[in-house]
């Protein structure tokens, strides 16, 4: 039995050996499969092919225009040249050269970012009233985007109130675009025109639903700053559903 018990080990030895030998040699190949492919697309991307550099830069990256930051920029960066990392892959011209593209295309996209201007306050600010019933009040917030400018992108709003307490705006939500459980997609800035205030969401803010009327306020906001506030006063006593429209344009804010 002592004799057969020896070869009948190392056999099961070698098994799991050669079984975590396998796994190892099929993880390395999906990883390179997954660097050769980032690489030949990058590589395939032609700038002539592209509007501006700026949006070739984003292709390469694999970041979203419309949703692109410097954070996004860098993190996507960061990725792809770890996956580059000659220790990682060795000396493959085709990887090297996506890899001189992605710099150049941080670069291009980093410049573009940092020189971007404070985009415009948003316009058209309205109000209507959902629910008039004090305790479950709701206000529905809607404006315009600011007016359209390459240099001065509008990446999220801001909505906010002033406090009639210390006479400052509180921030009340920052809307951004992102991925929608309830949609099942994803939410662009364009859609982001609209937000409500719901009584019994900000109970915290007591004050504000005290007062006859209110001031609440919205801002565009990039990299480079966040626009004036347009302001519109809402009246919050004798509210009837879908009561009081009222308007406010950009050049209302304060």
């Amino acid at each position: 039995a002592s004799s057969r018990s020896g070869p009948v080990g190392s056999s099961a030895c070698a098994s799991r050996g050669g079984t975590e030998a396998g796994s190892v040699a099929s993880t390395r190949q999906t990883q390179e499969l997954d660097v050769a492919t980032d690489a030949k697309r990058i590589v395939a991307l032609r700038k002539a092919s592209f509007t501006s550099a700026v949006r070739w830069g984003f292709a390469v990256l694999g970041v979203g225009a419309m949703a692109a930051e410097l954070d996004a920029v860098q993190r996507r960066y960061r990725v792809l040249m770890r996956k580059f990392h000659p220790d990682k892959v060795g000396a493959c011209p085709k990887i090297a050269l996506a890899a001189e593209l992605t710099r150049e295309a941080r670069d291009v996209c980093q410049r573009s970012l940092s020189n971007q201007a404070t985009p415009g306050a948003p316009r058209q600010l309205r109000c209507s009233c959902l629910e008039a019933e004090p305790g479950g009040r709701q206000l529905l917030l809607q404006w315009a985007a600011p007016q359209a400018m390459a240099e001065a992108p509008v990446r999220r709003y801001v909505v906010g109130i002033l406090d009639p307490g210390f006479g400052r705006v509180l921030t009340v939500a920052v809307l951004e675009p992102d991925y929608s459980e309830a949609d099942r997609r994803f939410v662009s800035i364009e859609e982001l025109t609209e937000f409500v205030f719901a009584e019994r969401e900000l109970q915290s803010m007591t004050r504000f639903w005290l007062q006859r009327s209110a001031i609440v306020q919205v801002a565009a906001a990039n990299d480079a700053g966040q626009s004036p506030w347009t302001s519109l006063q809402v009246p919050l006593k004798g509210l009837r559903v879908a009561d009081g429209i009222q308007r406010a344009d950009a050049n209302s804010a304060s």
